[in-house]
């Protein structure tokens, strides 16, 4: 058996030129090919793995666009908010200068108020310095 192995030609599978004749004399003479495997088993698991890392970090950018758009969207609110807050305190300033006017106003109606009445004391007295002397001695009205 030992001697059949060695008249088997034993012809391994390289990555050679194809068109290249060297080794077939021993071929031609004895007749018989017996192919080799490749010791090396091809592992496709790190091509399964980028595949996944791949589709992993597809995943992720497509969440970080997501992400993105959020952000762009609440700062598209924010701003329109800000915009917003500003005609609000626009809109303050106004009325805390009416409130202030409107209280400046309150001071000059009492002191108007005050100024009929004393107006209206002075024409009772005046009313009462033009009647006749005879009234007033009578004690009429």
């Amino acid at each position: 058996m030992a001697q059949r192995k060695k008249q088997k030609l034993i012809i391994e599978h390289v990555q050679a030129d194809a068109l290249s004749l060297d080794g077939l004399e021993p071929l031609l003479e004895n007749g018989a090919v017996e192919l080799a495997q490749p010791t090396e088993a091809i592992d496709f698991s790190p091509a399964e793995t980028t595949y996944s890392e791949t589709g992993l970090i597809l995943d992720l950018l497509a969440e970080l666009e997501g992400v993105n758009t959020l952000v762009l969207e609440t700062s598209r609110q924010l701003m329109q908010t800000k915009a917003r807050v500003q005609e609000l305190e626009a809109l303050l300033m106004g009325e805390e200068i009416l409130v202030a006017r409107i209280k400046e106003l309150e001071g000059e109606v009492q002191r108007v108020i005050e100024l009929e009445t004393w107006l209206d004391a002075l024409k009772v007295e005046n009313a009462s310095l033009k009647r006749p002397w005879w009234k007033k001695m009578l004690g009429l009205a």
